[in-house]
Order: C-alpha cells, then structure tokens, then sequence
C-alpha cells in the first residue's frame, strides 16, 4: 500500500511539473443533525445526534490542450468523537485518479483510470469506480456515444475468488432546443465466492422536455438476468422501474413538482423466474430527507430494491425563492413496498419536510431542513414518529 501512494504522489509530480496550466479546486462541508430512526424506535433508545466534516480537493494538470490529469483526494465523513475522527486518524482516500485524453484528429474523448459515473437518474450505478470510458461526441448532428468498461472487483485481491466487472453502452440525442432523450446501457457480469456466474442487463431510455416553465424528466429501466447455479436450478430475472421528475415553474410564485419511483418486486413463489429490479451502487434522490437521499444520507434510508420486494415512491415538492440568495422548500411523501414482507405489511411511511437554503456568499451555503416521519405497519405496529433535524455548511473554492 505504501509502494503504492509513494508511486502516485511521484506520478502527480512528475504529471504537474509537465503541466502547462495547474489548477486546485474543491468543497469542504460540516452537517450537524438531531435525529430519532427507526433502529433507535424499535431499540427504545433517545433521540442521537451527529455531527461530520468531509473535505475534498481536486488537482488538475493540463498537460496540453488535449491531455489532463485529474487526481481527487477526499477526507472524510470525520465523524466528531467518532474512533474515525479528528483526535484519532484523518482518513484520506483517493476520490478519483483518471487521465483524460481528446484525439486531435477525430474528437474522440478517452478517460482512464479511477472516476465518478452516473447512469441518467443515478438508479443502477453512481459511483467512483474504475473504467475506460471512450466518447464521441456529434457522432451525427445532436447525436453523442459513450462506450465503457468497468472494473468492481477483481478476485486477485480477495481472500475468495470473486470477479465483477461489466459494459456501458449510452447514447445521447438532442432532439431540438426543448427536447432531448437518449439511453443507457449497463452490462454486469460477477463470478460470486461459490463460483456461480449471474449476469445482469439494464437498459434505461430516457426523455427530458423543458419548455414553457416545464421541466420533465422520465426513465424507463429493464433489468434482465440470467444466474447459473451450482445446483443446476438457473434463475432468469426480468424486472423493471420507471422514475419521473416533474416540475413547472410559476414566474413569481415558486416551483412546484412530482417525484415518482415504481421499481417491480418479487414474492419469492418462483424458484426459477424472479421479477426484481436489482441495482449496482444507486444513489437514486427522491426529494425526501429520511426516506430518501437528503442533506445527511447517513441518517435515513432509501433504496429502489427494498431488498427485492419492490417499492412505489410518491413525493410532492414545491420550492419558493424569497430572494435570490434564499429559498424555502417543502417536501411530502408516501413509500409503499410492492411486495408484502414476512408480515404480509407493504405501508412503509410517510414523510413530511420544511427546509431552507440560504448562499452567505457565492461560494458558501447554508442549509437547514427538519423532517417528520409517520413509519408504516412494513416496520411494525404502532411505532412512534421518527423524526430528525440537520444543517450543512459547505464552501467550495
């Protein structure tokens, strides 16, 4: 490990030495909440409350006007009083490490290396993972490709011989100045401890309008799979979801939209066909602080899987701009599983939000948001609202 730091702090030398233009740029941000979950509901426990810094910087060397070099480096979450907090270690981790190279003859783009990707709504994988990624943009007028291969683990550098690694495939297309729609495409393959080869495909179209204060935004997801085995009994899977983001903006009077999630469950009666919507590392966001991905992702909890049962999220939002620098939101929903659980429940909750942003200076902002959750019969019976308060403080430079 250490031949290995040593080796990429010599590679950032030598790479920024050879830079013609060198730039630093990042984020540093502090979130404090009070909270009460459901662990802490089910346990009988007092409310907790939770306090975290996490700074990243980004270095970036160009090299020539067709090569750079992007080398990320995260500290953090630091947990204040946590074993992994300030008084202990600094943990530090490389966030992303990735050449970036433009063919000057055919505008080619090539990435290799460590790096962020996203599929269109964040609902299969958003992630830092290794990859080769090639792009070319106006392949045709309006009409951009991307081809990728992705490394998640390789069994070389594991106790049990595991390899996961997979394809993307994504195609964008502007249709006109209002519309646009395209697709993406991820193919996973993984060899798991017992030697069984299961394989995935997802393919996810999408289509966005924006005109007349309307912002649409729809995704359609088909997930199929195909695992062999040891026993000889194969499984094929065929699942499916499909996300919508709608909001329109009323000139004066603020913002208000629909967030809504469907993603297929299975009940488990078929040994042999399941009908689950799997996903790789989603960061899927709904617009719901603890039912969702909000401004502390620690606390609450949301995955579009919901251990294979399924779920419908429904959320209303509406955002209302004070002033330039100051806006307040609201948030409500409703998350119900597909499929019943062992006590044949599908009532998850209901999550009510009221928060604000405000921007101290341009690049400071302050967020401050509380949410009341009503948890449904999925968890238990009669159990007691949860509920949490946070706040984030961040600064990019």
């Amino acid at each position: 490990m250490k031949k290995i730091l040593v080796l990429t702090i010599l590679t950032m030398v030598v790479v920024g030495l050879m830079a013609t233009n060198f730039s630093v740029n990042g984020d540093f941000r502090t979130r404090l909440s009070l909270y009460k979950d459901l662990g802490m509901v089910l346990n009988d426990l007092e409310a907790g409350n939770y306090v975290d810094s996490r700074a990243n910087v980004t270095l970036n060397a160009q090299v020539d006007k067709n090569l750079n070099f992007v080398y990320s480096l995260r500290s953090g979450n630091l947990v204040w009083g946590g074993n992994a907090g300030w008084s202990n270690n600094i943990d530090v981790k490389t966030h992303e490490a990735y050449v970036n190279w433009v063919c000057p003859f055919t505008s080619l783009n090539a990435k290799a290396g460590f790096m962020s990707w996203a599929d269109h709504k964040s609902l299969v994988l958003d992630d830092e993972i290794p990859v080769l990624l090639l792009r070319k943009d106006n392949v045709a007028p309006n009409l951009d490709l991307e081809f990728g291969y992705i490394v998640l683990e390789e069994s070389q550098f594991n106790a049990y011989p595991r390899d996961s690694d997979g394809f993307l495939f994504n195609v964008d297309y502007k249709i006109n100045d209002d519309m646009a729609t395209g697709l993406n495409t991820v193919v996973h393959r993984q060899k798991t401890n017992a030697g069984e080869q299961e394989n995935d495909f997802w393919i996810m179209p999408f289509f966005n309008y924006a005109n007349f204060g309307f912002d649409v935004d729809a995704t359609f997801a088909l997930n199929y799979g195909m695992y062999e085995r040891n026993s000889g009994d194969d499984v094929t899977n065929m699942g499916m979801a499909f996300a919508l983001d709608a909001k329109y903006d009323t000139k004066g009077f603020g913002t208000p939209g629909i967030n809504f999630l469907y993603t297929s469950g299975d009940d488990g009666t078929d040994p042999e066909k399941t009908a689950t919507f799997n996903t790789l590392s989603t960061y899927y966001q709904n617009g719901l602080e603890y039912f969702g991905i909000g401004i502390h992702d620690g606390v609450g909890t949301f995955d579009p899987t919901n251990s294979g049962l399924g779920l419908m999220s429904v959320v209303l939002n509406y955002t209302y701009p004070v002033n330039p620098r100051f806006d307040v939101k609201f948030a409500a929903g409703m998350i119900n599983s597909i499929e019943e659980n062992y006590a044949g429940e599908t009532a998850m909750g209901t999550e009510i939000d009221l928060g604000i942003n405000y921007k101290l200076h341009d690049n400071y902002m302050f967020k401050l948001v509380g949410a009341y959750v009503m948890p449904g019969d999925f968890y238990g019976d009669d159990l007691d609202p949860v509920y949490e308060i946070s706040s984030l403080l961040q600064v990019k430079f």
